[in-house]
C-alpha cells in the first residue's frame, strides 16, 4: 500500500430502466467522458490528507488519523463523516488497507465537471477507493448503498452498456448505439439535482411493478440501442415515460415542464432530476436552438459525451 496510485473513473448517464433496474429490468447506461481522477501519494506523516477538487477549485479538505480513521480536521464535517464511513468499510474488507504500520497518504480527487450535474461523484469515488484498497467495488458499494450499482459499472467501461441484476449479481453487456440517439438527441441539464438514495428508498417502500412492466422496460432498453429512425425513437421514449409515470404516480417531465416541445423528453436517472434526454426529428443544430429557447444552456450530444478512445 506504500506506492503511488493514480486512476480515472468515468461518470454516467442512465438512459432507460430507471428504478425498474432494481427489480431485474435491463437498463441502458452511458459511461461518459466526464469523471473523477484519484491521485494518492505516500507521505512520511502517519495521517491521511484529503483534498477534493472541482474543475481546479478545492471544495473539500479533511485529515484523518490512520489508527482509527478518526477525523482530525475538515472543512465540512458531514462530508468527512461520509468519507470516514467509506474508508472504514473498505478497511473492513481488506485489513491491509490503511494499516496503522504504514506511511500516511496525501490524496487528491479531481472532478473535471461541475458536481451539481449529477454524473456519479459518489459511484466514481467508491470505484476509485475500492481499486486503491484492492477490493471488489460492487462488494464495497453494497455495504454502503441500496442502488443498482449501474453507475459503478459505468466507471470502468468505455462504451454504452446494457446492465441487469440477475441473482443479485450485476451483468454488464457492452453495446453499440444506433443513429437515432446519435443524430437526434441532446442530453440537457435541468438544474434539479436529486438525492438518488432518497428516491430509491421511496421507490422501494411504495412501488411494486408488474412483471409485464419489467419485461417491457427491458425490451425498450434494447430497442433504444438499435433504433435508427428518429420518429420511432420518439414514440419509444413516450412509451417508456408513460410506463414510469403510471408506476410512480407522477406526471411525465414533458407534460410537467416542456408541454410545447415538439418531440419527446425523457427523464434520466432519478425522476425529474439532473438530466433529461430530448429527442426530435430535427437535426442537432436546430434542436440546440429549440432548447436554448426553452432556457436550457447546458446540453450535450451523444458524440460530445462519448469517451475518446
Amino acid at each position: 500500500m506504500s506506492t503511488n496510485f493514480n486512476l480515472k473513473a468515468n461518470g454516467k448517464l442512465l438512459i432507460s430502466g430507471e428504478y425498474l433496474v432494481l427489480n431485474g429490468a435491463k437498463a441502458l447506461a452511458f459511461p461518459i467522458c466526464f469523471g473523477q481522477e484519484m491521485i494518492v501519494t505516500p507521505i512520511s506523516e502517519p495521517i491521511l490528507k484529503w483534498n477534493s477538487i472541482e474543475k481546479g477549485i478545492n471544495w473539500f479538505t479533511a485529515s484523518f488519523n490512520l489508527q482509527k480513521l478518526s477525523v482530525i480536521s475538515t472543512s465540512d464535517s458531514t462530508i468527512a463523516l461520509k468519507l470516514q464511513n467509506i474508508l472504514q468499510t473498505a478497511h473492513s474488507l481488506n485489513s491491509e488497507f490503511l494499516a496503522v504500520n504504514q506511511c500516511g497518504y496525501s490524496i487528491e480527487v479531481n472532478a473535471d465537471y461541475p458536481l451539481k450535474w449529477g454524473f456519479g461523484s459518489s459511484s466514481t469515488l467508491i470505484y476509485l477507493i475500492a481499486n486503491w484498497a484492492k477490493i471488489n467495488e460492487f462488494q464495497l458499494f453494497k455495504k454502503l448503498y441500496k442502488g443498482s450499482a449501474y453507475d459503478l459499472a459505468c466507471a470502468s467501461q468505455q462504451q454504452p452498456i446494457l446492465y441487469q441484476i440477475t441473482d443479485e449479481l450485476p451483468k454488464v453487456t457492452p453495446i453499440k448505439i444506433g443513429s437515432a440517439i446519435k443524430n437526434h438527441c441532446l442530453f440537457a441539464y435541468l438544474g434539479n439535482k436529486q438525492n438518488s438514495n432518497i428516491e430509491i428508498e421511496r421507490y422501494k417502500q411504495s412501488v411494486i411493478p408488474t412483471q409485464k412492466d419489467i419485461d417491457r422496460i427491458s425490451e425498450l432498453a434494447v430497442e433504444f440501442c438499435e433504433i435508427s429512425n428518429e420518429n420511432e425513437l420518439i414514440e419509444l421514449i413516450k412509451e417508456h415515460e408513460q410506463i414510469l409515470s403510471s408506476i410512480l404516480k407522477k406526471p411525465v417531465v414533458a407534460k410537467q415542464r416542456f408541454p410545447d416541445f415538439k418531440g419527446a423528453v425523457k427523464s434520466l436517472g432519478a425522476w425529474g432530476g439532473d438530466f433529461a434526454m430530448f429527442a426530435s426529428n430535427k437535426p442537432l443544430n436546430e434542436l440546440r436552438t429549440d432548447l436554448k429557447q426553452l432556457g436550457i444552456t447546458t446540453m450535450f450530444s451523444y458524440d460530445e459525451l462519448l469517451i475518446k478512445q
